[in-house]
């Protein structure tokens, strides 16, 4: 009688134990929703902080142009500002946007009262980047400062990149190439004449105009563009280098996986980032090749990070042994053959695989693109993005009739295989023993031939063209260029930007490289 007592006494005990967790449980979700609540205050006022910024730099170099000095002496400039008619003075137009001839207005010719403009550093990225695991840290920075002529960004992109990727999950580091430090310095006077400034009414070129690229996704939104364009290519045959410069980078984009309820592979696991990429120029030291991947995994990070590991040394190897070629079809076929036999240990994990190789043969630049899976790859030409790779789903027309061909049954709105959202990839051999559909067979491109008319490189995961199509990524991209800042800094702001867009519910990946 004594035992059943104490066991009584003890099942209450554990009873107010049991009450007491479930009050702190539901205090813990009351404080998480009050912290999220504040972390989306806090990131509408940081991005509307960096509009702000934006806009008064546009103004400040706005001013600047209209009060540039267009006579011979600043007497003369005084006297005949104050006899002209008020006709609103338009800027010499900037240079063309990327492919186009540059078109730039050259500064005001004699000494003047100096003035002032915004100037911005930017960090400059190495030019070559290898891939490499995600670095993992946590750290919430909102201190945006204004002392004296000096403003600096940092600690609000520094902000906002944590807001985007706050959670108890492991986080990706500040992306030092997106602090932007902006210093007010004095302009040297001038010692070159005056341009023709054209009349006001000239009408902007037509390929300015945002409709110039309509969006694919009926959720994309389009990208505002700006009148701003990179420095135009050099021709190869009078530089040594293959490619101007390069960069890669990825985003495990927590807020977006939120967004689209993902969930983790186990229970009670965290989500992970299963995006890899591959970004070097030289590659292996060899000046007249580079390679630029991006492996978006499924079911796991294990697939896409061997295929990282494996294709690029495999592909090296290959074009070693085939000396000078101007095709390397059948080698691709063969790499994406040989790489997905090395993964026989992948069984349920899979992998995009989105591969462009540039190579020089004989004083001609090359570029060729391999893919399997959705993770796409554009090329920048004479003002047009250039579609190099082929997205394989079950939606796509051409894949549904190869999986119909080989005897698997769809039905009409079919959007996976077995479960699975692409119908090629490396890994996954359980569904590839059974023959249930899902291959390694690539698409290849057709060989570019590069010309100055090339000149830019995009490469990134789906979790990007699920905003964007082609065309208007490459505008997001060149529109962080009125900053002259690095493609280390183009590549990071499209990837933030991106992230933060409601559609955007993957990881992101993006590789960049200016031809």
């Amino acid at each position: 009688m004594l035992q059943v007592d104490n066991f009584r006494e003890r099942m209450l005990e554990l009873s107010a134990s049991n009450d007491a967790l479930k009050r702190d449980q539901a205090r813990l979700a009351q404080e998480t929703a009050s912290v999220r609540q504040l972390m989306g205050t806090l990131r509408a006022q940081i991005h509307k902080c960096l509009e702000e910024l934006d806009q008064s730099r546009a103004e400040n170099e706005r001013l600047r142009m209209l009060i540039s000095p267009h006579s011979t002496s600043p007497t003369a400039t005084a006297s005949a500002a104050a006899a002209a008619p008020a006709t609103p003075l338009r800027p010499a137009p900037l240079t063309q946007f990327v492919g186009a001839t540059p078109v730039t207005a050259p500064p005001p010719a004699t000494p003047c009262t100096p003035k002032t403009r915004v100037t911005p550093l930017v960090v400059s990225s190495p030019l070559s980047v290898a891939a490499s695991e995600p670095f993992m840290e946590a750290s919430l920075t909102v201190s945006p400062t204004l002392e004296g002529s000096r403003l600096d960004l940092s600690d609000l992109q520094l902000a906002l990149d944590n807001l985007n990727n706050l959670d108890d999950l492991p986080l990706t580091p500040p992306r030092s190439a997106l602090h932007e430090e902006c210093t007010i310095e004095p302009i040297p006077p001038p010692d070159i004449p005056p341009p023709d400034i054209p009349p006001p009414d000239v009408p902007p070129p037509e390929f300015l105009s945002p409709a110039a690229a309509p969006l694919a996704s009926p959720h994309a939104q389009p990208t505002p563009f700006v009148d701003v364009s990179l420095p135009p290519a050099t021709p190869p045959d009078t530089v040594e280098a293959l490619i101007r410069d390069c960069h890669g980078c990825g985003d495990i984009n927590i807020a977006g996986l939120h967004r689209g309820k993902k969930k983790p592979l186990v229970a009670g696991g965290k989500l992970q980032m299963e995006d890899r990429h591959f970004c070097q120029y030289p590659w292996n030291g060899n000046k007249d090749r580079a390679l630029f991947c991006v492996f978006d995994g499924f079911a796991g990070k294990e697939a896409s990070q061997a295929a990282m590991k494996l294709l690029p040394k495999e592909l090296y190897k290959r074009m070693d042994a085939a000396g000078e070629v101007i095709d390397l079809t059948s080698i691709l076929c063969e790499v994406f053959a040989e790489v997905d036999r090395q993964m026989k240990s992948c069984e349920y994990m899979g992998s995009t695989c989105t591969v462009v190789v540039l190579w020089r043969v004989g004083g001609k630049r090359l570029l060729q693109a391999a893919n399997v899976g959705d993770s796409s790859a554009y090329l920048w030409r004479d003002g047009a993005a250039i579609h190099l790779s082929e997205p394989h789903k079950a939606t796509s027309p051409s894949e549904r009739q190869r999986l119909l061909s080989v005897g698997i049954k769809m039905e009409p709105k079919q959007t996976r295989i077995n479960g699975v959202a692409v119908s090629r990839a490396l890994g996954i051999h359980f569904i590839k023993e059974n023959s249930l559909g899902v291959i390694s067979s690539p698409f290849v491109s057709p060989v570019y031939t590069l010309t100055t008319a090339d000149t830019a490189l995009l490469v990134c995961s789906d979790g990007i063209w699920d905003v964007h199509t082609g065309g208007s990524a490459f505008k997001a991209v060149f529109a962080g260029h009125r900053d002259g800042g690095s493609v280390a800094a183009l590549a990071e702001r499209f990837l933030s930007t991106t992230a933060c867009n409601p559609h955007c519910q993957d990881n992101v990946t993006v590789v960049l490289a200016l031809l």
